[in-house]
């Protein structure tokens, strides 16, 4: 082997340690923040038994439905725009009288 190529094959592989280096630190990152949840959901469930903190599924029903809804537009919405988009005026040309 010449020594070029065992300089180029230490270079690729110095580089791909310090990909992978990067790579360690976002999943220990993942790990700790999934630690994190799993000792709030720890302390959530012992406040449950307790009787602390009452769990109610149709709350919990509401609030994921009131996320539904302010995520989607709402049938006056598209109403509107399929109105607008039908005038004649907004597709460049004249409206005509009736």
């Amino acid at each position: 082997m010449h020594d070029g190529d065992v300089r180029k094959q230490i270079l690729a592989l110095e580089a791909q340690i310090e990909r992978l280096a990067e790579v360690v630190e976002s999943c220990r990152k993942v790990i700790l923040i999934s630690k994190a949840f799993t000792a709030v959901g720890g302390i959530l469930m012992l406040a449950m038994t307790i009787g602390i903190v009452r769990f109610d599924p149709m709350i919990m029903i509401g609030a994921l439905t009131r996320r539904y809804r302010r995520d989607r537009p709402s049938w006056f919405q598209l109403e509107h725009v399929a109105a607008v988009h039908r005038r004649p005026e907004s597709r460049g040309g004249r409206s005509e009288p009736n």
